[in-house]
């Protein structure tokens, strides 16, 4: 899919809303890169 498709994938996050937004840039289609940032970061939101 290119960055420029349209994106019909929805996503529901829960997160604890007492800490930091763990998705401040919103969630994407395109870029793998942010995607692997996002896991990391939930990764590290479920340890605590």
């Amino acid at each position: 899919m290119g960055v420029n498709e349209m994106c019909n994938f929805y996503m529901m996050f829960y997160y604890n809303a007492t800490r930091e937004n763990p998705f401040p840039w919103g969630a994407v289609c395109a870029g793998r890169d942010r995607v692997v940032r996002v896991l990391l970061r939930l990764a590290e939101i479920s340890r605590v």
